[in-house]
């Protein structure tokens, strides 16, 4: 069955954009984000900072996912299109299969990818709040950011500029490899 190769990515898709978290059923190994006590040591991800009311943390360094960026930059987007072009079909029939009929793949594709370059990181870091279990954004327009824009957020100007720089290069051969492959 086609699903299972391409599972995780395409039915995350759809919600990349949206508000609900992508990645449920994920086996992967994660970077350590969780925040810690207030340290001197640079290499701490977050700094707690206690209030009367909640818990804050302030993003501090974002060097945790420098092993993805690595990953990320070595990327070549005209390699990557390729291989897409080489799975369309099998994307395509997976996504139909999900039930997904309104729209194409390559068009969710590019639509969910133009929603990540029209990210603009906050000009403050920010802050975040623990009301129960897992953290949130303490302003109300960030934590209702889609998922997506959410995980730019997380993994710093840097890392998401990079991230969208890489995208850009992926829209473009995906749009100049539909115009060469179209009857």
């Amino acid at each position: 069955r086609v699903l299972a190769p391409f599972g995780i990515f395409y039915t995350s898709l759809p919600r990349v954009a949206d508000g609900e978290q992508p990645f449920l059923h994920i086996s992967a190994s994660f970077p350590d984000t969780s925040p810690r006590l207030i340290s001197d040591d640079p290499s701490e991800d977050f700094i707690l900072i206690p209030s009367v009311q909640y818990t804050s943390a302030l993003y501090s360094q974002f060097h945790s996912y420098q092993p993805y960026r690595e990953i990320l930059d070595s990327l070549d987007p005209a390699r990557l299109v390729d291989l897409y072009f080489e799975y369309q079909p099998a994307f395509e029939q997976a996504w139909i299969d999900l039930g997904m009929v309104d729209t194409d793949f390559q068009s969710r594709l590019i639509e969910v990818i133009d929603h990540l370059l029209a990210f603009e990181p906050p000009e403050q870091v920010p802050q975040l709040i623990r009301p129960e279990v897992l953290y949130e954004f303490s302003d109300p327009a960030l934590e209702q950011a889609s998922w997506g824009h959410k995980l730019l957020m997380r993994i710093g100007p840097e890392h998401s500029n990079a991230v969208q720089q890489k995208l850009a290069a992926v829209r473009a051969e995906l749009l100049n490899g539909a115009e060469n492959t179209a009857p």
